[in-house]
């Protein structure tokens, strides 16, 4: 799976409270981009920030939309976790997750 930004770099990110907007699939491309906003540190204010996986094996979600849309404005992420040596990236949500796992993971 290759990532926009290296499995450490990723995992070192504070994904707690912030904002998924959009989840895009490209099924012929393998390919999952993800829209969120971070928060600042120390700031409400939120940054636009991509998470564009590849070379994707499978992609397992559960959304409770409703919940995420209303989540939205406090933060409808709770965190994200990467097992780099398992090639899995999952976003835990308000209610629900999303799990993306490469080739070979």
């Amino acid at each position: 799976m290759t990532l926009s930004e290296e499995f450490s770099d990723l995992a070192s990110r504070d994904f707690h409270d912030a904002e998924i907007i959009a989840i895009h699939f490209d099924l012929r491309a393998r390919r999952c981009n993800i829209e969120l906003a971070l928060p600042k540190e120390m700031d409400r204010e939120r940054l636009p920030f991509a998470l564009e996986l590849t070379g994707l094996s499978a992609a397992t979600c559960a959304l409770d939309i409703n919940e995420i849309v209303d989540n939205a404005k406090t933060g409808n992420v709770m965190t994200c976790r990467v097992d780099e040596e398992r090639k899995i990236v999952r976003l835990y949500l308000t209610d629900g997750f999303v799990e993306l796992r490469g080739e070979g993971g």
